[in-house]
């Protein structure tokens, strides 16, 4: 199967259309001359098999610990450490989207590696040849198929579910979050329910965030969400569940964490939100080591 690239600059590569090419083998899409080519679609892609040894040839070099280049951007693509360099976390060059996505969809990875001139920077690798062709499509694949690769998942990591509970920043009373730790297939997810109010305080406001967490550091990269339209204790009429925005969770001790967010879209809101709390956890914690 064979997809074209897509403009670069328009606002992601839709997950929508992919599945449409998945769907059939065959489809005709314009798309920005800036960012030629078309690739072959894999079926089966693996991280470490696939995708670490072209960071290896072609970019270590530059992004590792030590370099001007990591100085700057601060992105580790040694092996071990890329992925989480990669996935959920944004360019240092201005505000762009996501390098890599968790759910496959936009991608400033893609942007940098396919494009001739990139919307910000310098294409990637500089100053040397382009990948080939089949370096190329081993990215796109995993970039666009949704990047959870079966040697990510099958790693062993302590996420310290001793972390989940109850917290909430004491300056703050009768607001916070509720932490919780989902193992699936092995691999660490963070489920967060965010109990606040609405910007003038005039009613009770909750979200909920899911992400992932990395096995390097206590950082979880959530999604947010925000369900309204629903009826109390009802089933109908369904709540409608719409994406609200973005948020980190670090864990700086096992009774210490920042939550720092960026509400994009609210039901009350016409403006972005955005910013950081200090959040302490409610209750004691045993067997959690910081």
């Amino acid at each position: 199967m064979t997809l074209p690239t897509l403009n670069s600059r328009t606002t992601s590569w839709a997950f929508a259309i992919l599945s449409l090419f998945i769907q059939s083998s065959s489809a005709a899409f314009s798309y920005d001359s800036n960012c030629p080519g078309s690739f072959e679609i894999l079926n089966e892609i693996d991280y470490e098999r696939d995708v670490q040894p072209i960071f290896d040839e072609h970019c270590v070099l530059c992004h590792q610990p030590g370099t001007a280049t990591y100085d700057g951007v601060g992105l580790n693509l040694l092996p071990g450490h890329s992925f989480w360099s990669l996935i959920a976390k944004r360019s240092a060059q201005g505000d762009n989207p996501p390098l890599v996505s968790v759910i496959g969809s936009t991608s400033f990875l893609l942007e940098k590696l396919v494009c001739l001139e990139p919307a910000v920077g310098d294409p990637m690798p500089p100053d040397r040849p382009r990948l080939s062709q089949e370096e190329l499509d081993r990215i796109v694949s995993w970039t666009l198929l949704g990047p959870l690769p079966e040697a990510q998942t099958q790693r062993s990591v302590n996420s310290q579910p001793e972390l989940a509970g109850s917290w909430y920043n004491p300056e703050t009373p009768g607001q916070g979050q509720v932490v919780e730790f989902i193992a699936r297939d092995g691999f660490p997810r963070v489920l967060l329910y965010w109990f606040t109010f609405a910007d003038d305080g005039s009613q009770q406001r909750w979200y909920v965030a899911d992400g992932l967490m990395s096995p390097f550091e206590a950082i979880a990269y959530l999604t947010i969400y925000q369900s309204s339209g629903g009826a109390f204790d009802r089933a109908e009429p369904p709540a409608n569940i719409e994406k609200a925005g973005e948020a980190v969770l670090k864990f700086e001790s096992c009774t210490e964490a920042s939550f720092a967010y960026r509400l994009d879209s609210t039901t009350d809101l016409q403006s972005v939100l955005k910013g950081q709390i200090q959040i302490n956890r409610l209750s004691p914690v045993n067997g959690c080591e910081d």
